[in-house]
């Protein structure tokens, strides 16, 4: 199902990226690489050196949460929680 407006606009209220075939082709390449957990925490404030168990946790904020599906058929991304110690 479409979110996207007429006038290129998602009805979330954002732009949707326009992905390339070469994007494509990266994404595919990197799934495959079986260190990419760690070159994600890795890139991830560089500059603060340690601290990778909060680095990961960061990134799994990135790319996780639990999907939703609405009544009227809408899937979204779902909330995203996190407890740092």
């Amino acid at each position: 199902q479409s979110v996207m407006n007429t006038d290129g606009n998602s009805s979330m209220g954002f732009a949707m990226p326009n992905i390339s075939e070469d994007d494509q082709e990266q994404f595919e390449s990197m799934k495959k690489d079986p260190e990419i957990y760690d070159k994600i925490t890795k890139s991830i404030a560089p500059s603060i050196y340690g601290h990778p168990d909060i680095k990961k946790a960061i990134a799994c904020l990135l790319f996780g949460g639990c999907p939703k599906k609405l009544p009227d058929g809408m899937r979204l991304r779902g909330d995203i929680n996190v407890l740092l110690l």
